[in-house]
């Protein structure tokens, strides 16, 4: 398939990719913040407890059109090269009819991806492609149970606030502060996994430079230049505390982080060694998945600590000619010692 300058048969596979290997640092640090919060795993209990997932799954399917193979054929293809070259299973795609650049992933156990109208009209084919495979980006990095929970949220203390002048709000802001925290931090390690995809960082900065500037009859007037200029100049408020706590209020209500922000950071790890050896093969592999949740371990396991399902059997070491055997083992089938 070819999306004006990449043809898709030469993208690199990345059979076996460890999910961790696109976790971006800030993702990292604010999904520890996350966790920590008290009241969060009982809010996830009588999320996935009341089936909230399957109303949102409902709703989805009624509104929006699915993308298969003899509907919106070159979207259903851009998702499978995007899922191949992740090494993931392709999820249902849907288009809504909505007028916002936007996209999102949605769903915990059955994962869907849905692309508004209005960002297929502003974007070209690669940049559609990339945003694609940044969908899928969050469902392979596991981000989608917190996200879906995070819109769900939004939208009841949204509700309950206006019929309650506001108290719901109140009620409910500390909790949707952190996961709105983690949900833009989230959105950068999914931008790494469309930069995986498309293995091109000049399409991630074009995507994020029709995004800022909303119209894309003037991209040709844009300079890749002056917008990564432009974001490093937002990055120096930093060193201004006035314009640190500006920055912070002005993120408060956003899910996602600014579009220099995004470009500038997936511009940076495209520099980077990291980035340079997972083009040239050199990545970290994850050989032991989940046969029920999918969760991901770097190293084998006898019991998923997430649902407990049963894993591998997990080898132990002979005390005597240091062999790997198995914990089941009685003696070691290399030196016959007891183990």
């Amino acid at each position: 398939m070819q999306l004006n300058h990449i043809d898709t048969d030469k993208l690199r596979r990345f059979k076996g990719l460890d999910p961790g290997f696109l976790i971006h640092p800030m993702d990292r640090e604010a999904l520890r913040a996350l966790k920590q919060v008290p009241v969060l795993d009982v809010v996830i209990k009588k999320f996935l407890e009341y089936g909230f997932e399957k109303f949102i799954y409902i709703q989805n399917i009624a509104d929006n059109v699915r993308v298969t193979p003899r509907q919106c054929k070159k979207i259903y293809d851009m998702t499978q090269i995007a899922a191949d070259v992740l090494d993931m299973e392709a999820p249902e795609v849907y288009i809504s009819q909505n007028p916002v650049a936007n996209a999102m992933t949605s769903g915990v156990n059955k994962p869907f991806v849905v692309l508004y109208s209005g960002l297929i009209e502003l974007l070209d084919d690669e940049e559609l492609y990339s945003v694609i495979a940044h969908e899928l980006g969050h469902i392979k990095c596991n981000h989608v149970l917190y996200r879906t929970l995070a819109n769900f949220l939004l939208q009841v203390f949204t509700l309950i606030g206006q019929s309650t002048l506001g108290i719901g709000n109140i009620m409910g802001s500390g909790l949707i502060m952190v996961l709105l925290e983690w949900y833009r931090k989230s959105e950068l390690s999914a931008d790494r996994a469309a930069l995986l995809a498309v293995q091109d960082h000049e399409v991630i900065i074009s995507v994020n430079m029709k995004m800022a500037g909303g119209s894309r009859s003037l991209y040709e007037q844009l300079d890749r230049e002056e917008f990564l200029k432009q974001a490093d100049e937002y990055r120096d408020l930093e060193k201004d505390s006035i314009s640190q706590i500006y920055k912070i209020i002005t993120l408060a209500n956003l899910t996602h982080p600014h579009a220099i922000l995004r470009a500038r950071e997936a511009y940076d790890w495209a520099l980077t060694e990291e980035y340079k050896k997972a083009m040239d093969g050199d990545y970290p592999r994850a050989e032991n998945v989940c046969p029920e949740c999918k969760t991901v371990f770097n190293e084998p396991f006898r019991f998923c600590p997430h649902c407990g399902a049963k894993g591998t059997d997990i080898p132990s070491q002979c005390h005597n000619c240091k062999a790997e055997v198995d914990k089941e083992a009685n003696f070691c089938p290399y030196c016959g010692s007891k183990i």
